[in-house]
């Protein structure tokens, strides 16, 4: 298992900030066993982390050392929720974005978040009846740091896998209804169709550096959720690295 990071930068992120706040919120936490708990992470003591709808366990070896199974559970939610959620998330292109690096997008993430009563902690040692013990604490705080590595671990908790959250963000984005009058249209149906023929000839290029770009860009769709400003900077981005990448072959060259 990697080294883990200091004990100041447990939860860090936004997801595993707000998931132990929930952890220091639990009825009976006792601030000692909260550290001791901190200290196991921090020892490398937290192993075989299995996250599931509903529940995630691990095996966390103590300072004698024992190992005990401990885990957390917490219900999953509901269609309505995870309706509400979706919508959250497929109303920016970014958040679907931040998702696929591996980041928490800028969210509420309080749909996400155990409510009062819900989180519950399981544990074989001494103190299996005195929750949380420093074990299911240990297990909270590395929980936290996996929703930071990895947003998509919440999402799993709370009762949808990665696949099925991607599905639903791209139906839901790609449902969004737009004007058919205006030009544009969705990746996925340009994709289905068949390509035309290429252009023979393509106009020489203006060199960089001769002046401003000014792309001629249709209108993006509505669901792309770009405005024609960010359209026109991305393709003037995108065409500055292109003629980057092809160097003095593509400057020297002359069209047919």
């Amino acid at each position: 298992m990697a080294e883990l990071a200091s004990h100041r930068e447990l939860g860090r992120g936004r997801w595993g900030a707000r998931w132990l706040e929930a952890l220091a919120d639990l009825p009976g936490a006792v601030p000692a066993q909260l550290i001791r708990g901190r200290a196991l992470v921090g020892a490398n003591r937290v192993g075989d982390l299995r996250i599931g709808p509903g529940v995630v366990s691990a095996r966390i070896q103590d300072e004698r050392p024992l190992d005990y199974p401990a885990a957390v559970t917490l219900p999953v939610l509901d269609d309505a929720t995870w309706n509400r959620l979706t919508d959250m998330l497929a109303a920016q292109a970014a958040h679907l974005a931040s998702l696929l690096a591996a980041e928490a997008p800028a969210i509420d993430p309080a749909p996400l978040m155990p409510g009062p009563g819900q989180l519950r902690t399981v544990c074989t040692c001494e103190d299996r009846d005195r929750q949380p013990c420093r074990h299911t604490a240990a297990l909270c705080y590395r929980i936290a740091t996996a929703f930071d590595e990895d947003p998509f671990g919440l999402l799993l908790l709370r009762g949808r896998t990665k696949p099925q959250v991607l599905t639903a963000l791209r139906d839901r984005r790609g449902a969004v209804s737009f004007d058919p009058t205006t030009p544009g249209r969705l990746a996925r149906d340009a994709y289905r169709t068949s390509p035309g023929p290429l252009p023979r000839a393509i106009p020489r290029p203006r060199p960089i550096g001769s002046g401003p770009l000014t792309p001629s860009l249709a209108h993006p769709p509505t669901a792309s959720g770009l405005t024609e400003s960010e359209l026109a900077e991305l393709a003037t981005h995108a065409a500055r690295r292109a003629r980057e990448l092809l160097g003095d072959d593509f400057h020297d060259s002359r069209p047919p």
